[in-house]
Order: structure tokens, then C-alpha cells, then sequence
């Protein structure tokens, strides 16, 4: 079947009914939500049969660890919970007991332990004992809540606490890892077969171009964006997959590395699109060569995306047969004088494009090296890479955001000791989570602090009614059964929209919070209109001070991701000309920070801008992106030798386009480091004319005659190179001058 008919042809449909797909219990949302309310329910049976003060902390533990999703990042998470729920107990115990009537003593180290809390606490993506931190300071903050008014019993309030939340994650632990287990390296796996098939379904769309057909811009768009949220889901489960497993921890560097290999295969597709009308002579000549590498091409694709295929950590023999056969083509050809035939203009980016298909060959067998490890397959596996050492640097978003915690957090004791105001228990706890949240949520396309206001006048309006309904079920709740049903569903509502999310959202932490106030009211007693009432107002006056302080204070905002991931960007690129040693890393980040620019662009809201504003900005980041694997494939080149003659020819035009495009990227980051588009790009034209009349010169005195072919197509494609960075530096200058980057890139909405 010729080069990729296999990707777009239908698949045959069989009579009857698929009984599987039925199964209600075959939806990972269905079963995440009946392991958090099965979990919920055991946490305050056990907390009410072990007389336990509160079993809504315990509820409260399970909600949280059900968060985490998988066996290994939920074990490591309870863990580092126990050890910081006891750790913040003592320092509670301390706090409370020796300074409660000290009022500015008491502030100023509830202050520090917030601050520090939280800013370890932000650490959490690269290792798990950052958690252990955050729950330091999240117990001192319930500790505090009941010991403040009574510091006499301190000890026994902390036992309590540490108690109830143990309880929590113990049964959490259980059901999630009994019930329904889920393992970040097989969702790994299996998401990596559907990106897989994304790049497989790019080349049915798109590489036939190269050969002369057309192309359909809607299914690229499409599939570009559905890239995108795979390569997202792919970094949070290395998140969730290097904090839960020692064997995904290991090979962390392979992963990510795999990760840099599928968009460079999904950009180096895209790249096949940049073919110029000059090169048709030369393609029809090599065509049956092309058809039979990208049909290997497609073939090799298709068996990486099966987790049961043979060939999956094997060597891939027929794309590796079929690249040796274009190569001896154009071996043959050069050898028969064709290229002398044809003009320089055709030559160059024929020869970027045989790199291209060459660098399509190199990651697909470096992706069959490292997919061997993804599924539980007994393979040979390659060498784990060599992790960074990572020096201690002060992260200011987190260290602002520790500060913000900290003035939260003591207004809400001030209010709680001072104010008396209603429901107050709730109130120190709510204004530390809400304080917070924003942050937490805004890499994965939440909106930060963005519209904070509008979500609490919509939870004060919206709690009106749900607080009266309860006040007419409340007798029914008095019934045992009756509260295990209710308590069942909430939490079952909350695992069951959780179940995809990869962490806390506004309305998520609202939920926990108002299951947790429920619980903590215990209806099976008589409860009155008046505790109801004033356990809704605690829970809204905590995110009301969460929230301003969240939004006038530092506030995370999807428009500052957006700047300081492109500034970013551009600078890593900067490195990655010059020859950053840390190459890996770098590459990384390059395909990472403008996939969660483009998320964050979605969330922003573009105040007295064009209806085309959102579009144009999201195209400039995607037309910027594949600069990262560009700008890697000219350092590759240029790592092997040219020929010296030529070399001598080309060393200072090079040099000159190297000086123009660091020049060009830097002003592409003062773009977004201004807020301005009026910034004067420098032009490449002139030394890309002096690279041509260099490699005109170097072919019309005949220096390259005698070389053999690899070192002309090397010499071609590092000069094709060279033409593809400028001119999509070229198009992201023209594409950038129609943004109004001065009007949203501030706080510049509510």
C-alpha cells in the first residue's frame, strides 16, 4: 500500500454489538469515582469508630490523595503527607501552646511557616518531598484553627488532627491501590501509541507533499493541536511517573528524550511542506525511492503505535533498508552528473529535505530503542541518559506566592482570634488553599487568578440555594444511610470529574471544601439553620480573602505564562546557537514552553483588540516552535567537518548568519519583555546573499567536484539550514507585527 494509504484508509467495521464499550466500569471516570467515594466512606467509618474529633479531615485526606491517580504517586504522596502531618502537628503544638497570646509573635512565625511551606511546597513537579513541606505548614493551619481560642489542650487538638488526616491516607491508599489500580508508566505507554498515531496520521496528510500533492491546511491545523495536548499529557505523566516509580525515575532522561523525539518527527513531517517548485526534477527521479521510504516510514509508525507489535525495541530494518536505497540513488545520480544539470536553487533544499527524511530515520530509531521500555515488556533497555545536576535556584513565582500564603493565612487567624466572625474554623483554611490555587492550576490551561472575582460572587450567589436545600434534607441526613448515600455521591462526583485533571481547580477546591464542612457539621445530630448559615459564610469569607489577596498581590495571570515562556524560549535558543551544553535540557524546554504558551493564550482575555487577535497570537507561537528543532539541526551539521575549501568559502558568511539570528531571537524576546511590536528586526537578506554567491563560487570553480556525495549533501544541507531558520525568522517578524502585544500582555482585565 504506497505511502500512507494504510493511515487514512477506514477501518472495517464488524457486525454486532461491542460489548465492552458498554461497560460502564471501563471508563476511568467512572471507576476514579467510586475509589473516591468508596474511599471517602471508609475514612469516616473508621474516624466515627475510633471517636475521632473531626472525621471531615480524614474525608478531606481521601479527596486529595485521590487527586494524584496513580498507585506509585499516590504511596509516595501519602507518605511525604504523614511525615508532614506529623511534622506540622509538633510545630503547631510548639506555636500555638508557647505564643497564642502573643499576637505578633504568633503571626510572624505562622508567617514564616506558610512562606516557607509553600515555596518548597512549589517544588513539587520535579520530586515528592516538596509535599512533605506543604503539609507542614497546611497542619499548623489546623492545629492553629481549633487550639488558637483553647491553647491549653494544644496536644490533645494536634493528636486529633494528625490522627484524623493518617486515617485518610490510609484508606485512601488502600482503595486506590487494591481498587482499579492505575500505573503512570502503562497510561505513559498508551498515551505515547496515541501520539504515535497522531504523527502517523500527519504523514497520511501531509509528506505526500513533498512528492507534489496537495495538502489539507484544516486536517494539519487539526492534528497540530491534538499533538499539542498529547505532548502536554505526556510531561504531567513524567511528573506523576518520576515521583511514583523508582523504575520511571531511572529512565526519566530516556522518557523526556522520547518526548523531543515525537515533535521532532511531527516537525520534520511539517517540514516536507517547504518545498519549493524548483526541486520537482530531482524528486521525479528519486520518486520510487521516496514511496518506498515513507511507505516504510508508515509501516514503522503504525507497528510503534501497537503495544503488542513484535518490532516494538527492535531495530527498524525495512525504513533503515529504504533509506540506504535513497541514498545509493542519489549516490548514482551525482555519479551520472544529474545534479550539474540542475540549478543551485533546486540543489539546496532538495538536499534539506533528503536531511529531513534523514532525521525522520535517526529519531524513529531512537524512539525503537527507547519504546521498549514503555510497556511491561521483558526487553533488553538502554543505558538510563545522565540526569542534571541541578544547582539551588531562588524560583521568584514561588517565593512571591510564599509570601502571599503567609498574609492570607494570618488574616484569616486574625480574623479567627480578634473578629470572631461566622463559621470561623473554616475561614484560616480556605484563605491559605485560595491563596494558592492560581498558581497551582495555570501550566495546565487554567485561568490563575484571572476572573477570581467573578468566580466568587458566582460562589456566593450559587451557595445561596445549595445551602436552603440542604437545610430541607438535613432531617433526612439525620438517618445514617441517608448521609453514607449523600457522602457517597459528592465524592463520587468529585473523583469522577477529577479522574482526567492533573491537579486542583477553583470549582474542584470549592467542592472539597464544602464535602468537608458537611461532614464536619454531623448531621446524624440535630442541626440548626444558624450552623449551617454560618459554615457557609466561613467557607466564603476564606476564598473571599484567598482570592483578593491571590488577585491584588503578585497575581499568576495566564498573559504572564504567556511572556515569560516565549522570553524564555528565545533565550534558550539563543544558547542552543551558540552551543549550550546543555543540550538535552534545552531541547526540552523548547517544545514544551510553547505548547503551554499556546494553552495559556486560550485563557487570556484580549481587551479592545481585533477579533483575530487570540488566532494571530496562537499562530506566532506555533510558527516560532519548530525554531528549537531547526536550530538543533544546524548544530548536528555543523558538528561534522565540511570540507576545508568549502569550509574557508562558507566560515564567514555562516559566521554572520549566526551573529543576524541570535541578533534576531534577542529582539524577538524584547518583543515580549516591552509589551511592543516597534522594535527594529535586523534583515538576513544580505549575508544569505553572500552564503549563495559563497556556494555559487565553491561550484562554479569546481571545489566540490571531487568530493564524494555525503560531503556535498552535507555542505547543501547546512547551507538549506541556513535558509530555513531565516526565513522563518522572516515570518515570525512579519507575523508578530500584527500583534497588539501592548494591550494584554499587563493586568490589564479583572
Amino acid at each position: 500500500m504506497p505511502i500512507s494509504e494504510a493511515a487514512a484508509a477506514p477501518v472495517e467495521s464488524r457486525p454486532g454489538i461491542d460489548w465492552a464499550s458498554l461497560n460502564p466500569l471501563a471508563d476511568v471516570q467512572v471507576r476514579n469515582g467510586i475509589k473516591t467515594g468508596l474511599g471517602g466512606l471508609l475514612a469516616l467509618w473508621i474516624a466515627q469508630a475510633l471517636r475521632l474529633e473531626h472525621p471531615n479531615w480524614s474525608v478531606l485526606a481521601v479527596l486529595v490523595l485521590s487527586n494524584s491517580h496513580y498507585v506509585g504517586a499516590i504511596a509516595t504522596k501519602a507518605l511525604m503527607r504523614s511525615i508532614g502531618t506529623v511534622a506540622g502537628g509538633l510545630i503547631g503544638i510548639w506555636v500555638v501552646g508557647d505564643y497564642a497570646n502573643a499576637p505578633l509573635m504568633f503571626v510572624s512565625l505562622v508567617f514564616v511557616v506558610a512562606a516557607i511551606s509553600t515555596y518548597k511546597g512549589g517544588q513539587i513537579g520535579s520530586a515528592a518531598w516538596p509535599y512533605a513541606y506543604y503539609l507542614v505548614g497546611l497542619v499548623l493551619v489546623a492545629v492553629g484553627t481549633y487550639a488558637i481560642t483553647d491553647p491549653g489542650n494544644a496536644w490533645r487538638i494536634a493528636l486529633f488532627r494528625v490522627l484524623e488526616t493518617l486515617v485518610g491516607v490510609a484508606c485512601g491508599t488502600i482503595v486506590n491501590s487494591l481498587l482499579w489500580p492505575r500505573y503512570s508508566r502503562e497510561e505513559f505507554a498508551h498515551l505515547a501509541c496515541e501520539t504515535l498515531k497522531t504523527v502517523r496520521s500527519l504523514l497520511g496528510a501531509e509528506a505526500r507533499a513533498y512528492v507534489g500533492e496537495a495538502v489539507d491546511a484544516g486536517r494539519v491545523f487539526d492534528l497540530r493541536r491534538e499533538f499539542g495536548r498529547e505532548i502536554l499529557g505526556l510531561r504531567a505523566l513524567l511528573s506523576a511517573g518520576g515521583r511514583g516509580s523508582n523504575y520511571f525515575q531511572a529512565r526519566l532522561g530516556n522518557f523526556q528524550r522520547f518526548v523531543v523525539t515525537m515533535t521532532h518527527l511531527f516537525q520534520a513531517l511539517l517540514e516536507l511542506q517547504r518545498r519549493r517548485t524548483e526541486e520537482h526534477e530531482i524528486v521525479d527521479l528519486v520518486r520510487p525511492e521516496i514511496d518506498r521510504f515513507l511507505a516504510a516510514l508508515d509501516t514503522d509508525l503504525a507497528a510503534l503505535s501497537d503495544l503488542d507489535s513484535p518490532i516494538r525495541g527492535l531495530p527498524p530494518d525495512e525504513l533503515n533498508a529504504a533509506f540506504a536505497a535513497l541514498e545509493a540513488k542519489i549516490k548514482a545520480l551525482r555519479e551520472e552528473g544529474a545534479f550539474r544539470r540542475v540549478p543551485l536553487a533546486a540543489a539546496e533544499p532538495f538536499f534539506g529535505h533528503y536531511a529531513a527524511l534523514r532525521l525522520l530515520r535517526d529519531e524513529l530509531n531512537l524512539a525503537h530503542q527507547i519504546v521498549g521500555e514503555l510497556p511491561r515488556l521483558r526487553l533488553p533497555v538502554m543505558r538510563p541518559q545522565k540526569r542534571r545536576a541541578i544547582l539551588p535556584v531562588i524560583d521568584k513565582h514561588w517565593a512571591q506566592q510564599g509570601v502571599k500564603t503567609g498574609i492570607a493565612t494570618c488574616i484569616g487567624f486574625l480574623l479567627l482570634r480578634w473578629v470572631h466572625p461566622p463559621g470561623a474554623t473554616a475561614i484560616p483554611l480556605g484563605a491559605w488553599l485560595f491563596s494558592v490555587f492560581g498558581r497551582l492550576g495555570i501550566k495546565s490551561g487554567g485561568t490563575g487568578d484571572l476572573r477570581i472575582f467573578q468566580r466568587m460572587f458566582l460562589t456566593a450567589v450559587g451557595g445561596i440555594p445549595v445551602v436552603a436545600l440542604l437545610w430541607l434534607v438535613m432531617p433526612l441526613l439525620s438517618n445514617y444511610w441517608a448521609m453514607n448515600v449523600l457522602l457517597f455521591v459528592l465524592c463520587y462526583t468529585f473523583g469522577f470529574v477529577s479522574a482526567r485533571s492533573a491537579g486542583f481547580g477553583y470549582y474542584m477546591l470549592i467542592l472539597i471544601l464544602g464535602i468537608s464542612v458537611l461532614v464536619g457539621l454531623n448531621p446524624q445530630e440535630a442541626v440548626a439553620f444558624g450552623a449551617l448559615r454560618d459554615s457557609f459564610l466561613g467557607l466564603l469569607i476564606g476564598v473571599v480573602i484567598g482570592g483578593v489577596v491571590g488577585r491584588v498581590i503578585w497575581p499568576a495571570l495566564p498573559q504572564d505564562l504567556v511572556r515569560g515562556n516565549l522570553i524564555r524560549f528565545f533565550e534558550n535558543l539563543r544558547g542552543l546557537l551558540e552551543g549550550s551544553e546543555d543540550h538535552e535540557y534545552v531541547l526540552t524546554d523548547t517544545v514544551l514552553l510553547p505548547l503551554e504558551a499556546i494553552q495559556a493564550v486560550q485563557a487570556m482575555i484580549l481587551p479592545r483588540c481585533p477579533a483575530d487577535e487570540r488566532h494571530n497570537l496562537a499562530n506566532f507561537i506555533r510558527m516560532s516552535h519548530p525554531l528549537g528543532m531547526e536550530i538543533a539541526a544546524l548544530r548536528d551539521g555543523k558538528s561534522r567537518p565540511l570540507a576545508a575549501l568549502v569550509e574557508s568559502l562558507l566560515r564567514e558568511p555562516m559566521a554572520a548568519l549566526e551573529v543576524k539570528f541570535d541578533e534576531f531571537l534577542g529582539k524577538l524576546a524584547l518583543c515580549f519583555r516591552r509589551s511592543s511590536v516597534e522594535i527594529d528586526f535586523p534583515d538576513p537578506g544580505a549575508e544569505i546573499g553572500a552564503l549563495e554567491a559563497a556556494l555559487t563560487k565553491a561550484r562554479d570553480e569546481g571545489i566540490v567536484a571531487n568530493e564524494d556525495m555525503e560531503s556535498v549533501a552535507h555542505i547543501l544541507e547546512v547551507a538549506d539550514r541556513y535558509h530555513s531558520i531565516a526565513e522563518r525568522l522572516v515570518a515570525c517578524r512579519d507575523q508578530i507585527s500584527k500583534l497588539s502585544l501592548h494591550r494584554y500582555l499587563g493586568d490589564v482585565a479583572l
